[in-house]
């Protein structure tokens, strides 16, 4: 559930971009595209590179992990009233973006549902791209810089 509070002041909303900002800017996180293990993926299946296969597999369930682990994390902010549609838009797109993934590699045995898990993933990534623009459009109202 979604902590919402009532508190929109500066010093909540100060409070609330500073744990976004630990999260997605002072943290150092290996970032993975996606769209480019996926065609790797692709590319090996069809070379039928069993070795780089599974590690193509590996990397997309990795990084479907880490996108659940991303989507609880910031569940558990607790999120001014005024910022909650979108920071629930984010969270909603983390947790999609974990079925897009595992849909994703399982493409040498259902390529069609992986290339539906393709199509989500381009659909929730942009998603979350705007769900954390209207973040930083609402911290721009208080002078507060998270996302550039």
């Amino acid at each position: 559930d979604l902590k919402i509070s009532n508190d929109t002041s500066q010093e909540s909303v100060e409070k609330y971009a500073e744990e976004m900002k630990k999260l997605f800017v002072d943290e150092k996180h290996i970032l993975f595209n996606g769209t480019d293990i996926f065609n790797v993926l692709l590319k090996n299946i069809k070379e039928e590179n069993v070795k780089n296969i599974e590690l193509s597999i590996q990397a997309l369930n990795y990084y479907s992990s880490w996108n659940e682990k991303l989507a609880k994390t910031i569940l558990a902010f607790t999120v001014p009233e005024n910022l909650s549609k979108s920071h629930l838009e984010a969270v909603n797109g983390f947790n999609n973006l974990k079925f897009a993934l595992e849909n994703m590699a399982i493409a040498e045995i259902d390529p069609i549902k992986a290339m539906i898990g393709q199509k989500l993933y381009d659909e929730q990534t942009l998603r979350i791209y705007n769900a954390l623009k209207d973040i930083q459009e609402i911290f721009n109202k208080y002078e507060i810089t998270v996302f550039k």
